[in-house]
């Protein structure tokens, strides 16, 4: 009896083991080293920003590091080093109360996706890689959107990690690299706010039909997407106001993306059963 136990647990062990190493081959939030997180480093065991490699976040449609209300902006993290052929990384926007700032965009599904993590009763968002989304030699590049909130909140950083990994199939021995970026508001710097167009949606949280409505008489294409970057629901050439139906789309947290010639808005929006 004693020794069905003893086997029992040892296979209870392995199970886990092994589950535990294919979850860590993808991005796990919570380890982007903003206040009161760790770094990838806790789990990789590795070198942390002693390497001989680097991490650097860039935002080629941002100026100066300077965020306008509610507009979209392309942003990149590069992680490399040499004879390294697999890299992995998390970034968080994070505003000075330690919450999310701002909607994390993936833009390619087979690299990036989107995890959440709970520090102290609050949930924080990450933009991570997925299994094997940064395969390539000496380094790689993960790239997505961040669109800012629709109000000046402050500063924001940008808190990200990065992973070298070492290729040995284990969570040891990697090189973790960790880099913060800060994003100040245009009017912080005595720019003057642009108008910029913004859309108002209720109800939120709804239960099957959403009434979007907007500040311009532009033409809007307004998609509905799930927070892994997947469309939904899309729908062009709309004037003012117009009602969606969302009974299909399960209960859960979606993203509701609004562009026209004067830009792009992002909201979060909630279904419910």
């Amino acid at each position: 009896m004693k020794k069905i136990i003893v086997f029992i647990f040892a296979l209870i062990v392995a199970v886990i083991t092994m589950s535990s190493g294919i979850r860590n081959k993808t991005g796990i939030a919570g380890y982007a080293e903003s206040p009161g997180e760790s770094n990838c480093g806790q789990c990789h065991g590795g070198n942390v920003n002693s390497g001989k490699g680097s991490i650097v976040i860039t935002a080629p449609t941002m100026t100066g590091w300077k965020y306008a209300p509610g507009k979209t902006y392309a942003i990149n993290v590069t992680v490399a080093q040499s004879k390294i052929n697999l890299f992995g990384f998390e970034l968080e926007a994070i505003n000075d109360s330690g919450r999310d700032a701002g909607i994390l965009e993936v833009t390619n599904a087979a690299q990036t996706y989107i995890d959440s993590s709970n520090m102290s009763g609050t949930m924080r968002t990450s933009i991570t890689h997925t299994l094997n989304g940064g395969k390539s030699s000496g380094s790689h590049t993960f790239t997505f959107n961040w669109t800012a909130p629709t109000k000046d909140v402050g500063p924001i950083t940008f808190y990200s990690a990065g992973n070298a990994a070492n290729g040995n199939n284990l969570d040891t021995g990697d090189f973790i690299y960790t880099k913060t970026q800060v994003v100040m508001p245009l009017s912080a710097l005595g720019i003057a706010k642009q108008n910029v167009f913004d859309i108002t949606i209720f109800p939120n949280p709804a239960t099957d039909k959403l009434n979007i409505s907007a500040n311009t008489y532009d033409k809007m294409i307004v998609s509905i997407v799930g927070i892994n970057g997947k469309l939904l629901i899309k729908r062009e050439n709309i004037i003012g106001n117009s009602f969606f139906d969302i009974s299909s789309l399960t209960a859960g947290i979606y993203i509701v993306k609004a562009e026209t010639s004067a830009g792009i808005i992002m909201r979060k929006i909630v279904k419910k059963e």
